[in-house]
Protein backbone atom coordinates (compact mmCIF):
# COMPACT_ATOMS: atom_id res chain seq x y z
CA UNK A 1 0.00 0.00 0.00
CA UNK A 2 1.42 3.36 -1.33
CA UNK A 3 1.88 6.10 1.31
CA UNK A 4 -0.63 8.59 1.80
CA UNK A 5 0.39 12.38 1.50
CA UNK A 6 -1.09 15.06 3.69
CA UNK A 7 -2.34 18.00 1.76
CA UNK A 8 -1.22 20.93 2.52
CA UNK A 9 -2.44 24.60 1.62
CA UNK A 10 -0.13 26.45 -0.21
CA UNK A 11 -1.51 29.53 0.23
CA UNK A 12 -1.55 29.17 3.82
CA UNK A 13 2.46 30.43 5.15
CA UNK A 14 1.48 28.97 8.53
CA UNK A 15 0.87 25.25 7.62
CA UNK A 16 4.47 25.54 5.26
CA UNK A 17 6.22 24.40 8.54
CA UNK A 18 9.65 23.50 6.28
CA UNK A 19 13.16 24.95 6.10
CA UNK A 20 14.28 27.36 3.00
CA UNK A 21 16.45 24.66 1.62
CA UNK A 22 13.66 22.58 1.35
CA UNK A 23 11.12 25.63 -0.06
CA UNK A 24 13.96 26.15 -2.85
CA UNK A 25 14.15 22.08 -3.61
CA UNK A 26 9.97 22.10 -4.22
CA UNK A 27 10.17 24.87 -6.34
CA UNK A 28 13.08 23.89 -8.34
CA UNK A 29 11.34 20.65 -8.54
CA UNK A 30 7.83 22.29 -9.53
CA UNK A 31 9.83 24.04 -12.63
CA UNK A 32 11.92 21.35 -14.22
CA UNK A 33 11.25 18.11 -12.43
CA UNK A 34 15.42 17.01 -13.66
CA UNK A 35 17.80 16.62 -10.06
CA UNK A 36 20.43 17.80 -12.20
CA UNK A 37 19.03 20.79 -13.53
CA UNK A 38 17.74 21.78 -9.95
CA UNK A 39 21.27 21.35 -8.74
CA UNK A 40 22.80 24.04 -11.38
CA UNK A 41 20.00 26.48 -10.38
CA UNK A 42 19.76 25.97 -7.04
CA UNK A 43 23.39 25.65 -6.05
CA UNK A 44 22.13 22.20 -3.46
CA UNK A 45 24.19 19.20 -4.64
CA UNK A 46 21.60 16.14 -6.38
CA UNK A 47 22.38 13.73 -3.85
CA UNK A 48 21.10 16.05 -1.00
CA UNK A 49 18.03 17.49 -3.71
CA UNK A 50 17.34 13.38 -3.56
CA UNK A 51 16.90 12.86 0.14
CA UNK A 52 14.60 16.53 0.72
CA UNK A 53 12.62 14.73 -2.22
CA UNK A 54 12.18 11.85 -0.40
CA UNK A 55 10.70 13.70 2.95
CA UNK A 56 7.12 13.39 3.75
CA UNK A 57 6.77 17.24 4.14
CA UNK A 58 8.45 18.04 0.80
CA UNK A 59 6.26 15.27 -0.88
CA UNK A 60 3.20 16.51 0.65
CA UNK A 61 3.83 20.41 -0.10
CA UNK A 62 4.72 19.35 -3.91
CA UNK A 63 1.38 17.27 -4.40
CA UNK A 64 -1.11 19.95 -2.95
CA UNK A 65 1.43 22.34 -5.45
CA UNK A 66 0.86 20.57 -8.40
CA UNK A 67 -2.96 20.28 -7.65
CA UNK A 68 -3.55 23.56 -7.15
CA UNK A 69 -1.69 24.43 -10.11
CA UNK A 70 -3.82 21.49 -12.27
CA UNK A 71 -7.00 22.68 -10.58
CA UNK A 72 -5.99 26.52 -12.69
CA UNK A 73 -5.17 24.83 -15.45
CA UNK A 74 -8.91 22.72 -15.88
CA UNK A 75 -10.48 26.44 -15.22
CA UNK A 76 -8.38 27.90 -17.93
CA UNK A 77 -9.01 24.86 -20.16
CA UNK A 78 -12.86 25.30 -19.56
CA UNK A 79 -13.10 28.54 -20.06
CA UNK A 80 -11.25 28.21 -23.27
CA UNK A 81 -13.99 25.71 -24.12
CA UNK A 82 -16.37 27.90 -23.09
CA UNK A 83 -15.25 30.97 -24.81
CA UNK A 84 -14.68 28.70 -28.22
CA UNK A 85 -18.41 27.12 -28.11
CA UNK A 86 -19.69 30.64 -27.78
CA UNK A 87 -17.46 31.98 -30.78
CA UNK A 88 -19.33 29.01 -33.16
CA UNK A 89 -22.40 29.66 -32.21
CA UNK A 90 -21.98 33.31 -32.97
CA UNK A 91 -20.55 32.68 -36.54
CA UNK A 92 -23.08 30.26 -37.23
CA UNK A 93 -25.46 32.90 -36.90
CA UNK A 94 -23.92 35.60 -38.48
CA UNK A 95 -23.00 32.74 -41.63
CA UNK A 96 -26.58 31.35 -41.66
CA UNK A 97 -23.92 28.49 -42.33
CA UNK A 98 -22.62 25.86 -40.28
CA UNK A 99 -22.54 22.68 -38.96
CA UNK A 100 -24.02 21.66 -35.32
CA UNK A 101 -21.59 18.57 -35.70
CA UNK A 102 -18.99 21.29 -34.85
CA UNK A 103 -20.58 22.70 -31.87
CA UNK A 104 -21.90 18.91 -30.62
CA UNK A 105 -18.26 17.26 -30.74
CA UNK A 106 -17.09 20.69 -28.50
CA UNK A 107 -19.56 20.25 -26.19
CA UNK A 108 -18.70 15.95 -26.21
CA UNK A 109 -14.98 17.15 -25.58
CA UNK A 110 -16.02 19.40 -22.66
CA UNK A 111 -18.20 16.61 -20.88
CA UNK A 112 -15.49 14.67 -21.08
CA UNK A 113 -12.91 16.90 -19.88
CA UNK A 114 -15.37 17.17 -16.65
CA UNK A 115 -15.95 13.83 -16.55
CA UNK A 116 -11.92 13.10 -15.93
CA UNK A 117 -11.77 15.87 -13.36
CA UNK A 118 -14.69 14.93 -11.40
CA UNK A 119 -13.29 11.34 -11.30
CA UNK A 120 -10.02 12.91 -9.95
CA UNK A 121 -11.45 14.70 -7.52
CA UNK A 122 -13.29 11.94 -6.11
CA UNK A 123 -10.38 9.81 -6.11
CA UNK A 124 -8.79 12.81 -4.13
CA UNK A 125 -11.61 13.10 -1.71
CA UNK A 126 -11.10 8.92 -1.47
CA UNK A 127 -7.27 9.28 -0.71
CA UNK A 128 -8.03 11.83 1.90
CA UNK A 129 -10.67 9.58 3.78
CA UNK A 130 -8.11 6.85 3.91
CA UNK A 131 -5.81 9.02 5.21
CA UNK A 132 -8.17 10.86 8.15
CA UNK A 133 -9.18 7.12 8.77
CA UNK A 134 -5.77 5.76 8.78
CA UNK A 135 -4.70 8.87 11.62
CA UNK A 136 -7.88 7.95 13.72
CA UNK A 137 -6.99 4.52 14.15
CA UNK A 138 -3.88 5.21 15.81
CA UNK A 139 -4.29 4.44 19.48
CA UNK A 140 -1.52 4.56 22.12
CA UNK A 141 -1.82 1.75 24.71
CA UNK A 142 0.11 2.03 27.88
CA UNK A 143 0.80 -0.53 30.65
CA UNK A 144 1.87 -0.59 34.17
CA UNK A 145 3.38 -3.08 35.60
CA UNK A 146 2.81 -3.58 39.59
CA UNK A 147 5.38 -5.73 41.09
CA UNK A 148 2.70 -6.68 44.28
CA UNK A 149 4.60 -6.05 47.81
CA UNK A 150 7.47 -3.26 47.69
CA UNK A 151 6.41 -0.14 47.20
CA UNK A 152 8.52 1.18 44.44
CA UNK A 153 8.66 3.98 41.52
CA UNK A 154 4.95 4.34 40.31
CA UNK A 155 3.33 2.73 44.15
CA UNK A 156 5.71 5.17 46.10
CA UNK A 157 4.63 8.49 43.98
CA UNK A 158 0.82 7.58 44.41
CA UNK A 159 0.73 6.99 48.05
CA UNK A 160 3.11 10.18 48.21
CA UNK A 161 0.24 11.80 45.95
CA UNK A 162 -2.70 10.76 48.30
CA UNK A 163 -1.26 11.23 51.62
CA UNK A 164 -0.48 15.07 50.48
CA UNK A 165 -3.84 15.53 49.11
CA UNK A 166 -5.52 14.19 52.23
Amino acid sequence: MSQLIKHVDITNPDQINMSPESLAVCQAYLQCKDTKQMEISIGIPEQDIRQQLMRADVKAYISSAAFAIAERNIDTIQDRFESLIEHKLEEMEESELGSKKDISELLKDKADIEMNLMKLRIKLLETETKREEARMKTQINMQINNNGGEEKGYDKLLKALVESNS
